[in-house]
């Protein structure tokens, strides 16, 4: 499962980075964006090896 965000909040980032099976795989910044925030930011869930 893909988790895709555009402009996500530092804390939640962190929440995800540090509390979630989630891992990051992509960032993708918005054209003509005004700030470092304006981007896609994708997460894929790491089930561990696990089958579903």
């Amino acid at each position: 499962m893909d988790l895709i965000l555009y402009y996500p909040d530092r804390e939640y980032l962190d929440f995800l980075n540090t509390s979630t099976p989630f891992r990051r795989i992509s960032d993708i910044m918005v054209s003509k964006g005004s700030n470092d925030k304006d981007k896609f930011v994708i997460y894929r869930l790491d089930n561990g090896g696990f089958k579903d």
